[in-house]
């Protein structure tokens, strides 16, 4: 192991995540996220975002999404290493403010969010254009993840401390679990 330094600073650093493909990782900072190779080598690109950082990675590696006041909106990602990310290109693919946690199923199939406002989970397709699934109420929760198999569904509340397991199939809480 050789330790690489990738960033001038840590400082504030509130979410990182490696692309689908390992080439890249986003660094989540208050109101920005900088996208920088994962072997050290340069930049590429960053994007103004709302005062939280909320981002999830393809498992395919083409784009990432991220939340803020609008909604979800998917940028694609640079496709070669000379390519920076941009702005341009981008959809507001959810619309509607307060989305906090985002995470793809592992084939990257699904995409779930959840929603403090609704206090809900729902997993869309993964071109958007339906949701399939709708898992709550949880009240504000502001984490997300699947498992591997796509069987079941964790969602955490940082307001009531606690989380819960769903499945899927009969979207029924299968377990809550307090701190």
């Amino acid at each position: 192991f050789k330790e690489k330094v990738v960033a001038t600073t840590s400082r504030n650093i509130e979410e990182c995540v490696f692309t689908g493909k390992g080439d890249m990782v986003a660094f989540g900072y208050p109101r920005r996220i900088v996208l920088i190779n994962s072997s050290g080598r340069g930049a590429r690109g960053g994007v103004d975002i709302g005062a939280i950082p909320v981002l999830a990675m393809d498992p395919r590696g083409e784009f990432m999404l991220t939340s803020d006041g609008p909604g979800v909106t998917l940028r694609p990602l640079p496709d070669s290493p000379t390519t920076m990310l941009s702005a341009e290109n981008t959809r507001l693919v959810i619309p509607g403010a307060r989305w906090r946690s985002l995470a793809f199923s592992a084939d990257g199939n699904r995409v779930w969010v959840s929603n403090v406002y609704s206090n809900m989970v729902y997993g869309y397709t993964r071109d958007f254009s339906a949701v399939e699934t709708a898992l709550g109420p949880h009240e504000f929760p502001d984490a997300v993840a699947a498992s591997p198999d796509g069987r079941w569904v964790a969602s955490g509340s940082s307001l009531l401390l606690n989380a819960k397991v769903w499945n899927v199939e009969t979207r029924a809480e299968a377990l809550t679990l307090h701190a």
